[in-house]
């Protein structure tokens, strides 16, 4: 499967969290990225983080390391992952779904089509 093109995409994730996700990837390193991770449990962490996809003939791998939470956590038993594994299984022209699986034991399913 091939890179994402560069450029904004935006989504849904959903699973054991819910919310919106944004991954921003320039023109000059399209292996890399950023992303944002907005939940909509306001009690509940959001994150930025750095991604860097590997192709495989199956599956585009991102893997997010550096994930910190935009803001200090409300709850403070809440279990803050470090890093997570983005797998996207279906990759058209704009728009790609896949799942995504976190170190702390979070999971689940995205969808994000790119911006124009």
């Amino acid at each position: 499967m091939e890179l994402l093109s560069w450029g904004q995409w935006v989504g849904d994730l959903k699973g054991s969290n819910q919310g919106t996700i944004i991954l921003n990837i320039d023109e000059d390193k399209p292996g890399y990225g950023g992303l944002y991770f907005y939940d909509r449990n306001a009690d509940l962490s959001s994150y930025n983080a750095a991604v860097e996809f590997q192709a495989t003939p199956e599956a585009l791998i991102g893997h997010v390391k550096n994930m910190q939470p935009v803001e200090p956590p409300k709850m403070t038993d809440e279990v803050l992952p470090t890093s997570a594994t983005l797998k996207v299984v279906r990759h058209l022209a704009n728009i790609v779904e896949g799942t995504w699986v976190a170190d702390n034991g979070q999971k689940g399913e995205f969808s994000m089509h790119r911006r124009e």
